[in-house]
């Protein structure tokens, strides 16, 4: 479907997608890939480039790192939510949830200053 398209935009969606799910939010303050695996990506730069991460590695601490990172992924996530919370104060006045006449809802919020009164 994507290469029907044309362009290529559809070649380069993966690292596009790759970039947005490694670099720190800047609301939160995390990637959405920590949120999701509890640890930071390797990047393909740190690979080719023999970096200390890489040239260090060992299996068996790495294994207890991940171990030790998802007991601590659940504080980290909450955290988050609570970052997201405050933000969502300081919108909740002004976006609204819509939904079309057949009750099926519209897939994103709206702010206010875009709406306009329709009365049925």
């Amino acid at each position: 479907m994507l290469q029907q398209k044309g362009g290529t935009w559809a070649q380069e969606l993966p690292t596009v997608l790759w970039s947005f799910r490694t670099i720190p939010n800047p609301i939160t303050g995390e990637t959405p890939f920590s949120l999701v695996y509890g640890s930071n990506a390797l990047l393909l730069v740190e690979i080719h480039a023999d970096t200390a991460r890489v040239t260090y590695y060992d299996e068996l601490a790495n294994e207890q790192g991940l171990r030790l990172n998802l007991g601590l992924l659940e504080r980290k996530r909450a955290i988050v939510v609570d970052k997201m919370a405050k933000y969502k104060k300081k919108w909740g006045l002004v976006t609204y949830e819509l939904e079309t006449l057949e009750g099926r809802e519209v897939p994103r919020s709206w702010n206010a200053f875009h709406l306009r009164k329709y009365y049925v």
